[in-house]
């Protein structure tokens, strides 16, 4: 009785590829970067950008803002505030 084995050759990736500061991200055609696709948040991020104690329906987090410090304006800031307070109602999926 026969037996046949087949076997598959993997050709390694070139060295090159396999770097990451090689990479090019995809452009649009005015030269940008292209951010097409899905994006989802995988931290606490979604609830504020900023470290964050916990509220209602929030969980305490850590920011993804580097030293933490967003310069805004006395106004901005209250609009922030008032966005976080009214974020259930703001929501359109919420709706």
């Amino acid at each position: 009785m026969k037996h046949w084995f087949i076997v598959f050759v993997l050709a390694a990736a070139p060295a090159a590829a396999q770097n990451s500061s090689t990479y090019t991200p995809p452009r649009t055609r005015d030269g940008q970067p292209d951010l097409q696709g899905i994006w989802q948040v995988l931290n606490t991020a979604s609830w504020d950008i900023q470290d964050h104690g916990a509220n209602l329906g929030v969980p305490a987090g850590h920011g993804v803002v580097e030293g933490n410090e967003i310069p805004y304006t006395p106004a901005a800031l209250a609009k922030k505030q008032e966005n976080s307070r009214n974020r259930q109602a703001l929501d359109p999926l919420n709706k």
